[in-house]
């Protein structure tokens, strides 16, 4: 074995299980090098239950001397490339009765991080309670150089010292003016632990500074709730920003923070916006006009644009239902078209997110989707018909009677909608069928096998939903099936 060449050992590592990565590193102080790159490549932080004074808490297993590790041995942080964190939450107050040693490492680390003797007492008082294991967060961030990609089911209960230094690694504040970390993180979802929204952002403003970042993914945001001289978006630099895909789901952002967000980014290439449950009633009628300007930013770059709802029915028709209700008193206006956006290729658009383009006593709703859509479109999918069927289907026949004038590289069209929709329109889908066809165009029409659940119940009718515009990136599953989605069916139109 002393004979064999370590770049053939290291190829060999590459391909090993961690049971035998773990054994390998065991065996010698070789063996123990050699293993370590792809031992420490992929870091998987879950939770488990300990008590402490009579009470449940949930810590990450191992956590705090996996922080010491990457302090002491700075060579060992640079392997790791990926990073999982489930369900990292913790409790409000540091506890009287439980303390323990803090090691040297981490009190000099966190003594480097503070901006201030408070800040510092503060943190080393939290960070003695063992079951407050999170607040050492961002000190094991920062020791990761080489971190490509983040998924992080973070926590939402103060004191959050994590999201504070996260702010300040992409504002370059102290001491990341003079150390920056996170240089190479690319990829990062942020979700929350639980159902409610509690994910505010200043738990995932801080990507958009970090100029490495190309894609940011984040599941169940919240609007700020302290008011706008606090909104961690605006403190990050202005179109400083690399970030090429933005992908939010089930999400309550306001039409200021999704302003600010957007004002981080340069470049901006697929943009997917997903409306929570209760993302309209609690913005008002003013939310997709305010999120509509934020997007003019991008109109020479952006090149896919998804808008939709959280798939759920019910909710979607109430939101109609205020729509209605807010434009027959007179308060809405038109938001404008996407005509303006040069680059811009493929959409998806819910058909509630349609009406916005035009006031409600506009006479030609059938030619609405002919006056909106950029010429140069070439994939166009609706969802949530039901909703709008007027604009949708004869709208649609419009577009495509219309198409060699004003959307002539259209080649793809999807439509999804309740079953019972495409038979009660069975001869506009008839006309669709027959239009696409002698003009070459791909048309799809799907429904929704179901819709989806909002409890835990595992019914095997559901599936994890991958990311991005094409659906093909893959992540861990979110926590509490939040993630999940129904099947959707594609109809035979032969």
């Amino acid at each position: 074995m002393e004979l064999f060449p370590p770049e053939i050992l290291s190829i060999v590592c590459e391909f090993s299980s961690r049971e035998t990565l773990s054994s390998l590193s065991l065996c010698n102080r070789k063996f123990y090098h050699l293993s370590a790159p792809s031992l420490y490549a992929n870091i998987v932080l879950r939770t488990t239950d300990k008590w402490y004074c009579g009470t449940n808490v949930k810590r990450l297993r191992g956590f705090r001397s996996l922080t010491c590790l990457m302090v002491r041995s700075p060579w060992i942080a640079r392997h790791v490339r990926h990073l999982e964190v489930r369900d990292s939450s913790f409790v409000d107050n540091p506890s009287n009765q439980i303390r323990c040693q803090l090691e040297p490492e981490l009190r000099k680390a966190i003594g480097e991080a503070a901006q201030s003797y408070q800040e510092r007492d503060q943190w080393l008082e939290n960070a003695s309670d063992p079951r407050i294991e999170t607040c050492l967060m961002s000190i094991f961030l920062a020791q990761l150089v080489n971190l490509e990609s983040l998924f992080w089911e973070a926590p939402t209960i103060e004191p959050n010292h994590t999201f504070r230094q996260m702010t300040r690694m992409g504002i370059k504040a102290h001491p990341y003016d003079r150390t920056p970390a996170l240089g190479k993180l690319r990829r990062v979802l942020i979700t929350q632990c639980g159902r409610n929204y509690f994910l505010e952002p200043e738990a995932t403003a801080w990507i958009l500074g970090l100029p490495s970042v190309q894609e940011m993914y984040i599941h169940t945001a919240a609007k700020c709730v302290w008011g706008a001289e606090l909104h961690t978006f605006a403190l990050m630099p202005q179109r400083s920003s690399h970030c090429k895909v933005i992908d939010i789901r089930n999400s309550m952002l306001g039409p200021q923070e999704f302003s600010e967000m957007l004002s981080c980014c340069q470049g901006l290439e697929t943009l997917c916006f997903e409306a929570g449950r209760r993302w309209w009633l609690g913005q008002g009628d003013s939310a997709w006009r305010g999120i509509r300007r934020a997007l003019d930013t991008h109109r020479t770059t952006l090149r896919n644009l998804r808008l939709k709802y959280l798939e759920d029915n019910a909710t979607t028709r109430a939101a109609d239902s205020l729509y209605r209700l807010s434009n027959s008193l007179g308060e809405a206006e038109p938001a404008g078209s996407l005509t303006e956006f040069t680059a811009l290729e493929r959409i998806e658009i819910d058909s509630i997110f349609l009406s916005e383009f035009s006031p409600m006593d506009v006479v030609d709703w059938d030619g609405l989707l002919v006056q909106v859509f950029p010429s140069q479109i070439k994939y166009l999918k609706i969802t949530h018909t039901e909703e709008a069927p007027q604009v949708s289907f004869k709208g649609l026949v419009r577009l495509l009677e219309q198409r060699h004038m004003r959307t002539p590289k259209l080649d793809t069209l999807v439509i999804q909608c309740d079953s019972g929709l495409i038979v009660q329109n069975e001869g506009h889908v008839e006309r669709l069928s027959s239009l696409a066809k002698s003009q070459g165009v791909v048309l799809r029409v799907e429904s929704y096998f179901r819709s989806q659940k909002t409890s835990d119940e595992e019914d095997g009718l559901s599936v994890e939903r991958k990311w991005g515009f094409d659906d093909d990136v893959e992540w861990p599953p979110c926590k509490n099936n939040m993630n999940k989605w129904g099947f959707v069916e594609e109809h035979d139109l032969h």
